[in-house]
């Protein structure tokens, strides 16, 4: 009786962890496509892809975003570097802020970079501020996205793993 309750259990948690997984894995696949507009209480998140913000931001970190339009001179913003081309993002420093013909255009500059980008900025290109970047995330979610079997076994044998461990700790002190 005791057996059945621990495979009982064993299949539960097997269970609900691949149902956990597949909802990240689900999350993870949309909020990454290129085409997203989604946002989360006014944040978004991109995957880095180059390192022409190192050493301070890399490829493969993700960067959280506030979106907002009051940046100023010195702050790392993600922006649509062609106007009207929404699917297209770019995260560089804010090298300078200007006006001309009443318009206010920005000239932003990779770190890693010798050269400021070629074409100033408009407000309605900017997306917002880089608020906080998680180093390699990028790279972990790239990775269970092209090996989502492997990954989803890998976690279930650490999940029942750890359900184990607990279950022979419990036994242990009950005797």
């Amino acid at each position: 009786m005791k057996i059945l309750k621990i495979i009982g259990n064993i299949l539960f948690w097997l269970l609900l962890g691949i149902v956990i997984l597949s909802l990240i894995a689900f999350i993870i696949g949309t909020q990454f496509k290129q085409d997203n507009d989604v946002s989360f209480f006014g944040f978004r998140w991109y995957q880095i892809l180059t390192d022409s913000m190192s050493p301070e931001i890399r490829a493969g970190d993700i960067v959280i975003v506030r979106m907002t339009k009051d940046v100023n001179e010195g702050d790392v913003i993600t922006f649509n570097p062609v106007k009207g081309k929404k699917n297209t993002y770019l995260t560089h420093r804010v090298a300078e802020k200007y006006k001309l013909n009443y318009e206010t255009l920005f000239k932003t500059k990779g770190d890693a970079n010798k050269h400021s980008d070629i074409s100033p900025v408009s407000a309605d290109q900017i997306i917002g501020k880089v608020v906080l970047k998680i180093p390699y995330l990028g790279n972990v979610i790239t990775f269970v996205k092209q090996n989502l079997l492997l990954s989803i076994a890998t976690a279930m044998s650490f999940i029942l793993l750890i359900f184990l461990s607990i279950k022979l700790l419990k036994t242990n002190r009950s005797d």
